[in-house]
């Protein structure tokens, strides 16, 4: 994407902010009289022509002003935009929210209020995603007789964080030969990521000293479900009523695409998950996201950590939003969430 001229950056930055405040296609004399009185309507309307022309805004119909395309907004959030941090009292209604959170219920509840607090600041959508246990390192497994051939499975991760899964076996087993295998499942697993042992398991588990071979089996056969842990309760969503509410969506195709994707959930996690590796605040713009639902949306993302996993938090709303804030505003809460679980 080339570089604009000062005068035309001036008048995209003036035009975007002038549309996210109104919501209305913005016409050059508003643009004089609100944010360049320097500046006469002949001159920013042939500016306005001119970004038209190389894609950065459009008319929607031919009276009225201008609006921004995304091209315009990728511009503006790459180029223009200047930060909004959060404010003192922000902050302090921030971290007092998830600390008291964090201390009453644990964890994997604080991701719940993660997504809550965006939502009440934003009025967007809040968003929140567990840690990507593919990348984290087992720290010890634990093989926990239920009934007589159901057995609980206890995976924790370094970093503290803790999965179960409860699988059956053919037969009942004895607790002496429970202990064995899962003594051999550490001696074999452990120190491994999620990721290394749902790929070489099989070679691993070869040759076993000791233990039950057919619960053995069960780990090599089954360890593509018994080692995935994405599941549609990972993801913490809040505010949706927020988005009815925008102008963009009283069009209810629109609306009803986009809320039948936020209730699948799958597309959502999907999409968090290719931004896990993301360090720094992420943004895409309309089309730039790959559902078809969400080309009307921009999506602000950052990853928290915890013991080496990483997690994702954010918000989703209409593409005329408030980057210069909001980008701030994730920003700070994804790393509070890092010191907030790091210090637990």
């Amino acid at each position: 994407m080339g570089s604009l001229s000062q005068r035309e950056e001036d008048v995209l930055e003036s035009l975007i902010q002038a549309y996210i405040s109104t919501a209305e296609p913005v016409g050059s004399r508003f643009i004089s009289k609100r944010y360049l009185p320097g500046m006469s309507p002949a001159t920013i309307r042939n500016t306005m022509m001119d970004l038209e022309e190389m894609g950065y805004l459009y008319q929607p119909h031919t009276s009225a002003g201008r609006e921004p395309t995304d091209k315009g907004y990728r511009y503006y959030v790459d180029s223009l935009m200047k930060r909004e941090e959060p404010s003192q009292l922000e902050k302090r209604m921030i971290e007092e929210e998830l600390r008291s959170n964090l201390e009453a219920k644990g964890a994997e509840d604080i991701l719940e209020q993660v997504a809550k607090v965006i939502a009440q600041i934003s009025h967007q959508i809040g968003i929140a995603l567990s840690p990507r246990f593919e990348e984290g390192i087992l720290y010890k497994l634990e093989l926990v007789p239920l009934e007589e051939k159901r057995l609980l499975v206890v995976l924790t991760i370094k970093s503290g964080l803790v999965k179960t899964i409860v699988i059956k076996v053919e037969s009942k087993l004895s607790r002496k030969k429970i202990a064995e295998t899962s003594k051999l499942l550490n001696e074999r697993l452990s120190g491994l990521s999620i990721r290394e042992i749902r790929r070489s398991i099989q070679e691993r588990l070869e040759y076993p000293l000791r233990g039950d071979l057919k619960l053995l089996k069960v780990f090599v056969d089954e360890a593509d479900s018994l080692f995935q842990f994405d599941s549609p309760a990972d993801l913490h969503l809040d505010g949706v009523t927020n988005i009815i509410l925008q102008p963009e969506f009283t069009d209810r195709d629109k609306l009803t695409g986009l809320i039948e994707l936020l209730d699948e959930r799958d597309t959502i996690i999907c999409l968090l998950n290719q931004r896990t590796k993301e360090r720094d605040v992420a943004v895409t713009i309309g089309s730039e996201n790959i559902p078809w639902q969400m080309k009307a949306c921009s999506v602000v993302t950052s990853n928290y950590e915890i013991g080496g996993v990483w997690g994702s938090i954010g918000m989703i709303g209409p593409t005329r939003m408030r980057y210069s804030k909001y980008v701030p505003l994730i920003d700070y809460t994804a790393k509070l969430v890092s010191n907030l679980l790091s210090s637990c």
